[in-house]
């Protein structure tokens, strides 16, 4: 019994040298790699800042010049090549203004009109040049708001428009 307890004595006593072994040599192997592993954050963390500020800039660049502004509008006259809206001058005035109807989904976008608000036109600028423009209106044509042109109106100027000015 004595010889198998000293035989399990020294195959212990074996194995605890490799191991003795690798601890001592462990903190400097996890210092290094601490080290690495500290500077491959540190690139992570300023690349991760630099793409944010970047994509900042960018949403900056996209809407920091953006203004808007919103006239009511009181009929809208549908015509095979575009609109023609009459709106709410400043005072006591009424405008109109033609849109082609080839700028949708690209100058001009539809909005459906909550039921607590009247129908709107927003003109958005960027930069101070005419950038697209926003109809808020009732999605169901038979509005009192939608109508469609008399025959014989002429829409021939819109063709290649490329911007409105709307008289306030």
């Amino acid at each position: 019994m004595k010889k198998f307890a000293g035989i399990a004595l020294v195959g212990l006593l074996l194995a605890a040298v490799p191991l003795a072994a690798q601890e001592a040599a462990a903190p400097e192997d996890t210092a290094a790699q601490a080290q690495e592993t500290a500077a491959a954050d540190t690139g992570t963390q300023a690349q991760e800042q630099q793409t944010a500020q970047t994509a900042q800039t960018e949403e900056n660049s996209k809407w920091g010049d953006l203004s808007y502004r919103n006239v009511t509008v009181y009929k809208v006259l549908e015509h095979q090549d575009g609109y023609l809206i009459y709106y709410a001058r400043t005072g006591n005035g009424i405008a109109s203004v033609k849109i082609p109807k080839e700028w949708y989904n690209n100058k001009l976008t539809f909005r459906n009109m909550p039921p607590q608000i009247n129908p709107l036109m927003t003109v958005i600028t960027k930069g101070g040049e005419f950038h697209s423009v926003m109809l808020t209106l009732p999605p169901n044509r038979t509005h009192h708001v939608w109508g469609v042109c008399p025959r014989g109106t002429d829409f021939s100027d819109v063709q290649g428009l490329e911007s409105i000015e709307l008289e306030y």
